[in-house]
Parts: structure tokens; sequence; C-alpha cells
């Protein structure tokens, strides 16, 4: 194993089919039987155990774990079966939909940039106030936005809200609207998108999305500094600082890597992963309602869940027996 300088283990081939093949092979040695093709259609509470019913039959166990995953990555065979057992166990689940999921605009703009990104840019969200906001790296897609920022904060993100993407950091405002009539008094022949494209404050931002911002907002790209007038000025340096996007709808299911909601963290005991409703039964990973940002901690939190439940179970057989 080797880790990088943020602390992540990797296996030293950088093959996740490595771990996959660790893990095989620790159930191998263990006597561990993996049994594929058995689709599990329901579950139920019986005597002090669980019996699980799938395509081939049904399977007794004093102990059941659910470590289904979330609805996300439907293609793995996660469709959100373990809500629906947990729930038909007497548990409350949280609201679930996508996270860490990209998000498709009305009227995007910016479809033909598609490609551009910039880093740590700071994203607002509003639901006719300002409820969130963090800095992140952004993607234009084709239909909208995706980036470690907009995912992270995808979560929060729902139909109808407005993102304003700040590519003028706000304290800079007042300085790039000096800036503007300055060049205007000193250029007042030079065309407004030239001049935009060699802004001190504006140096992260290619000129065809300056240009593409100056369409949206009706101002010609080749009219001279002069011709601007104070109310298309202000009007420039306000969507800058927040150029505006209302959100369509949030990538699906088959797009984000991981599903916000599940399981309520308060029926569920956070030292043994146990059910606090029910005895005997544990509930791990995705299934719960945990979901962090991207860079390997839903990962974590899977794998630390699933630690947790099989030392309870590892002790409670200790003591039973």
């Amino acid at each position: 194993m080797t880790s990088d300088r943020n602390g992540k283990i990797f296996p030293e081939t950088l093959r996740s089919g490595d771990v996959l093949n660790i893990l095989m092979e620790e159930c191998r040695t263990k006597n561990v039987s993996i049994e594929c093709d058995r689709g599990v259609h329901s579950v139920r509470r019986e005597g002090a155990g669980f019996r699980v019913y799938h395509a081939e039959g049904a399977i007794m166990s004093p102990r059941l774990v659910i470590a289904t995953g979330g609805c996300s990555y439907p293609a793995t065979g996660s469709t959100g079966d373990g809500y629906r057992f947990a729930a038909d166990l007497g548990h409350r689940i949280v609201e679930t939909a996508p996270a860490l999921t990209p998000i498709i605009a009305a009227e995007f703009p910016f479809s033909d940039l598609s490609g551009l990104s910039f880093p740590n840019l700071k994203i607002s969200i509003y639901r006719q106030k300002k409820i969130m906001e963090k800095k992140g790296d952004v993607l234009i897609t084709h239909q909208g936005l995706s980036g470690p920022g907009i995912l992270d904060l995808s979560r929060y993100i729902r139909p109808g809200d407005t993102l304003k993407l700040s590519l003028l950091p706000e304290d800079m405002r007042s300085s790039m609207h000096e800036w503007l009539m300055d060049k205007a008094a000193i250029e007042g022949s030079r065309k407004i998108g030239s001049m935009l494209a060699n802004s001190p404050y504006l140096m992260h931002i290619p000129p065809r999305l300056i240009k593409k911002i100056l369409e949206t907002q009706e101002i010609p790209s080749g009219i001279y500094s002069s011709h601007l007038s104070r109310e298309m000025r202000l009007l420039l340096v306000e969507k800058l600082a927040g150029f505006p996007l209302t959100v369509e709808k949030l990538g699906g299911f088959d797009q984000a890597m991981v599903t916000r909601g599940g399981v309520d963290l308060k029926e569920v005991n956070s030292r043994t992963m146990e059910s606090k409703l029910v005895k005997g039964l544990y509930l791990v990973g995705e299934v719960l309602d945990i979901d962090g940002d991207t860079g390997g901690y839903n990962l974590q939190a899977a794998f630390s869940t699933g630690a947790l439940a099989a030392r309870s179970i590892i002790n409670s057989s200790l003591t039973s027996s």
C-alpha cells in the first residue's frame, strides 16, 4: 500500500481491481460465501431473527446487515431497495435524491463554451434569499455546470434555485467600475470586448466568455468604451460579480455519484451501526442519511460504518457464545 500527500491510501499498483481481489481473497480465507444472482425482494422480522426472501427462496439469519447502497449507479444493482427494506422494518427514511451530480440550467447561454473550467470560484445559491455559498472548481458543460464545486453543493440545490457565479470578487466591484470609467476616458475609441479581455481584474476569464456575457446583457462587444453608459457599466459589473443561472433540474441517479437522504441517523447507534429500533439489524454505507463531498469521503463512510457493524457483530457473537 502507498499513501499520497493528503493521507489517502492506495494499492501500489494504483489499480482498483487489486482492492477487490484482496477483499475477495479474504472472504475465501474466512469461508465467506457470496451468492450472486439472488435478487432480494423483501425482508421480514421473524422471531428473534430475519427472513430474507430472494428469487430462489429464502434465508433465515439471527442478524441482518443492510449494505445495499443508495439509488446512484443503478447499473450496479444499487436501485434503492435498501430504503424499502429498512422502512418495512420500521425505520424512517429521510427524503432521497441525487447528490454529487451536475446541474442543468434553464436557457443556458454557455453551451458552446463546454469544457471551460474555473478554479476556486465562489458559487452562491439563492431561493428568494441567499441560502448558501461555497468556493470550488467549476466546469461548464453543454447543459449547465459541473466540477467539484458544483457537485459538492448539489445536495443543497433544488430545481428553480438561482446560482450566481462570482467571476469578479465582490471586493473588486467598485475598483472594476472605476477602471471602466478611467479606461473610457483614456481609451474611449477602444472596443469594450477588447478592453475587458485585457482587464487586470478579468485575466482568468477567457475572451469568448466575456463576449458571451456581453451578449446576454445585450451589450455589443464592438461598442466603443466611451459609448458604454453608466447603466451598462453597473449592469456589467453586477453580472461579473454574480452571473445568475436558473436551475432547471439536477442530474439524475444515472449521473449522481451518491444519494442524499436515507435511514434517519437518530435511529441508528453510531458506535455499532445497530438499529435502535430492531435488535440484530445493522445499517451501513449509503443506505444511511450520510453523503460527503467528492474525494473519497463517501467510500470512507461506507468502509468505516461497515467495519463498525462487523466488529459489533463479532463481539456480540463472542458474548452470546
